[in-house]
């Protein structure tokens, strides 16, 4: 029904209505950059800018082999990815830091309600 974050996956098979296997078209690019890259904002702007509907925005294979990306020296995109990949596991710990203090908040109220805190 809409688009959003990327998935790497290394099986091999079918896929269902609605999902698209996307591969760099050049040997140069590598997977990782690739993989980045088409979670940047300024993809996703662009593949919503290219989406038709109002409410639900759906993509075909067409619409997406239109965008252009900009490919670097293979160590300018190795670079880049491991960025991504550091600054998304950041955010994956303070994700779960945070899921952590709201658990710890939620139990404190629970305690305040039952008068016991």
């Amino acid at each position: 029904m809409s688009f959003g974050r990327p998935y790497i996956m290394r099986t091999s098979g079918c896929i269902h209505d609605g999902w698209l296997v996307l591969s760099p078209r050049r040997e140069d690019v590598e997977a990782n950059y690739f993989y980045a890259l088409l979670g940047t904002q300024a993809v996703y702007a662009e593949f919503a800018r290219r989406a038709p509907g109002a409410t639900v925005k759906n993509l075909n294979i067409d619409l997406v082999r239109g965008v252009t990306v900009p490919v670097p020296s293979l160590s300018a995109q190795e670079k880049f990815a491991a960025l991504v990949a550091s600054i998304e596991g950041q955010a994956s710990t303070s994700n779960r830091s945070l899921a952590g203090f709201d658990a710890l908040f939620i139990s404190l109220q629970n305690c305040a309600f039952q008068g016991e805190l």
